[in-house]
């Protein structure tokens, strides 16, 4: 039966990073599914508090037998360097401004669906955050996965896309335009895709420039 599929499974949840809808769908999908969930959302109350590095959590979680792993944190690659460490699965719940491919999952399915079923030959606007927003990354990234795929883009030059991904999506066929305005974007796409100041990850924008 669904429900009791994950019955003698249980999942770490390490958030350092505040989450709201990340965090609770995983610990709701393992409820559901008839799984344990435990961990920790935020540092204080923890060992990292007291200098203790990824590697020495993640090794921790291991002892305890977890069976899968679910982590988010401020630093670029740091999921990487947990998944290296780790004797089980790690999920990336978002790392820095890189990615957040279980965001991206979520996107693809709600933009699948929109689209009837069809995402070779979709266009899909974005604005907002695009500079500091993982999301934005990832959901591009995905993109790249299907034919004829547009992307179209407003946004100040310290929000803007950044190049490296541009060229990545460009040398996997998707074409990518900068567009004056939001609304020359959402004049010619099927989607638009709007992000938010991500004012945790700016380190030289100031409130002001927003």
């Amino acid at each position: 039966e669904l429900r009791s599929a994950l019955a003698t499974r249980s999942l770490a949840s390490l958030f350092y990073e505040p989450s709201t809808r990340t965090r609770t769908s995983f610990g709701t999908a393992m409820r559901e599914l008839g799984g344990q969930c435990d961990g920790f959302s935020g540092i204080e109350g923890t060992s990292v508090m007291k200098k203790e590095t990824i590697r020495d959590t993640i090794m921790m979680m291991c002892a305890n037998h977890f069976d899968v792993i679910v982590m988010r944190h401020p630093l670029d690659g740091s999921l990487q360097w947990a998944a290296d460490v780790s004797c089980v699965p790690v999920i990336n719940g978002g790392d820095g401004k890189n990615e957040h491919p279980t965001q991206a999952l979520l996107d693809l399915l709600t933009l699948y669906v929109l689209n009837h079923g069809k995402l070779d030959g979709i266009k899909v606007g974005f604005g907002g955050d695009l500079s500091h927003g993982r999301t934005v990354r990832s959901l591009s990234l995905a993109l790249t996965h299907f034919s004829g795929v547009t992307v179209r883009w407003a946004a100040e030059d310290f929000l803007g896309m950044p190049a490296d991904l541009v060229g990545l999506l460009e040398s996997h066929g998707v074409a990518v335009t900068r567009e004056k305005s939001v609304r020359d974007v959402m004049g010619s796409v099927d989607y638009y895709y709007m992000t938010r100041p991500q004012l945790e990850r700016m380190e030289r924008v100031t409130q002001k420039q927003i």
